[in-house]
């Protein structure tokens, strides 16, 4: 599976999600359709939703229920494409939804793994290489393959040293004193805790299926999981020990967890609030690449009722 064929992945996904075609995200220009979920939607989206726009790069596609649509219509043409997703021109939509009892509800950006450019990288064998950390970054010592000078690059670029598991694949490695556990979903059972709560959750723990640990003398430091949000997709969470962050466990245990994932056959993802910086930061040195964004439209009922529960 290539970067190419996970994107068309994620865009059928959408498609699924908001009930347009895939193409749709395709198209040079903008994509209106009457909003619908469908059955194989992602498992976590709540209902209601009134409506979503979802962008790949090309246009913008907005999925929406009929009494916003003239709305929609008008703040797509008044707009640029890219431009829909930020203030101040959101503002004015969400002044003309909340005549209507609506508002902007979520916004977010979600990542797909660099696969040909990174993970099939750190996934060849580099006994063949010998691979120098300087003060600058790594420089090939000796080499007998023309890619040894990307695979310096991207450690370089990454900032982590590699470390090859038993079937000669490599990853960032752990600090040292610190070791890798692949976990399944029977190793979660006694992790349901407030600390691991953005790696596995609770409420949906039967889609909470594989996770890898890192361990100090047998103590959980730092876990990445995934939850089977929907067949071909699975969704990455992670949590550190606050005493233990900012040492590169975060980008170990997800880069290992998400070339677990890609074994299985499934398409890890990533999602993140764009603000999220210490998230989007960690994303980018797991050679997690932006891939699309989201903007969900919701009754104000809803959004009250959640900012009620989270006071």
């Amino acid at each position: 599976m290539n970067n190419k064929e996970m994107l068309q992945i994620a865009m059928s996904q959408s498609a699924e999600d908001i009930g347009c075609k895939a193409e749709d995200f395709t198209k040079s220009e903008n994509v209106i359709c009457k909003y619908h979920m469908g059955e194989n939607a992602r498992k976590y989206i709540k209902q209601p939703v009134t409506g979503n726009f979802v962008l790949y790069g090309s246009n913008t596609v907005a999925a929406v229920q009929d009494d916003i649509r003239a709305i929609t219509e008008e703040y797509m043409k008044k707009f640029e494409f890219y431009h829909l997703f930020e203030a101040p021109n959101m503002h004015w939509l969400n002044k003309k939804l909340e005549e209507k009892g609506y508002g902007v509800c979520f916004m977010a950006e979600y990542y797909l793994p660099d696969k040909d450019r990174y993970y099939d990288m750190i996934g060849a064998d580099l006994q063949s290489k010998s691979v120098l950390r300087t003060k600058r970054g790594y420089a090939v010592q000796s080499t007998a393959n023309p890619c040894d000078a990307r695979i310096a690059y991207l450690q370089s670029r990454y900032g982590t040293i590699m470390n090859s598991d038993e079937n000669g694949h490599s990853f960032p490695e752990l600090p040292e004193g610190f070791e890798y556990k692949v976990l399944e979903q029977k190793d979660f059972a006694e992790l349901y805790l407030p600390e691991w709560s953005n790696a596995i959750c609770k409420e949906r723990k039967e889609l909470d299926v594989l996770g890898v640990g890192a361990y100090e003398k047998g103590k959980l430091v730092g876990l990445a999981a995934c939850s089977a949000d929907c067949d071909d997709m699975w969704q990455i969470g992670i949590d550190v020990l606050p005493e233990y962050r900012r040492n590169g466990i975060a980008s170990a245990i997800t880069t290992r967890l998400a070339a677990e994932i890609m074994k299985k056959g499934k398409v890890p993802f990533y999602c993140t609030a764009w603000s999220n910086i210490r998230s989007v930061r960690n994303a980018y040195k797991c050679g997690f690449i932006p891939a699309w964004v989201e903007m969900t439209i919701k009754p104000l009922d809803a959004i009250n009722k959640m900012n009620e529960e989270e006071a």
